[in-house]
């Protein structure tokens, strides 16, 4: 850790990934305020969106790859639990999955395709429209890093449910977030 007090200490400037660490770079290495700056971790801008949703239709957005690390398996089983159990007014919608709709769908049992809408691929500017319609996002990934779908849904105001793994345990917080 010499290397990154001595750093810390001397740079110019600080880029840093949260408020706590501009406090505690101000505060251990005494830094000015305004020679730190910190990055929001590639969240793009909303333009003002936050907790407007669908009130209509309960509709659960997924945003990613449709691969097995992504816990795609994880999710149908969670669909078909709630169908099982009467819970048939949910909405699937399924974006970024890169996989054509037909071969998602494949993956998902014949009752539930119905329930089910695919967009293989969108533009950014489109993702504040699906963030819109959206009530719930889940991710149920097995191996992730810091997922911009996740900080995106959370920037929306949604609320997210994931897997505690990896860099979504670092930003979901049981019970608090």
């Amino acid at each position: 850790m010499r290397n990154c007090d001595i750093g810390l200490a001397k740079a110019d400037k600080l880029l840093l990934i949260n408020s706590e660490d501009k406090v505690f770079a101000e505060r251990k290495y005494n830094r000015n305020s305004n020679d730190i700056f910190i990055f929001k971790n590639g969240v793009s801008s909303l333009n003002g969106l936050v907790n407007t949703m669908r009130v209509d239709q309960f509709i659960i957005l997924f945003n990613g790859t449709w691969v097995e690390r992504k816990g795609i398996h994880v999710l149908i089983s969670a669909a078909e639990n709630l169908y099982i159990n009467g819970i048939r007014d949910i909405s699937y919608l399924l974006i970024g999955s890169i996989m054509k709709s037909d071969e998602v769908l494949n993956d998902w049992p014949k009752h539930l395709q119905q329930y089910v809408t695919v967009i293989d691929k969108f533009e950014q500017v489109d993702e504040i429209d699906y963030l819109t319609a959206a009530n719930l996002f889940v991710l149920p990934g097995f191996s992730e890093g810091q997922p911009l779908s996740l900080l995106q849904a959370m920037a929306a105001g949604r609320c997210c449910i994931t897997t505690d793994c990896d860099g979504q345990k670092d930003i979901v917080k049981n019970g608090e977030t």
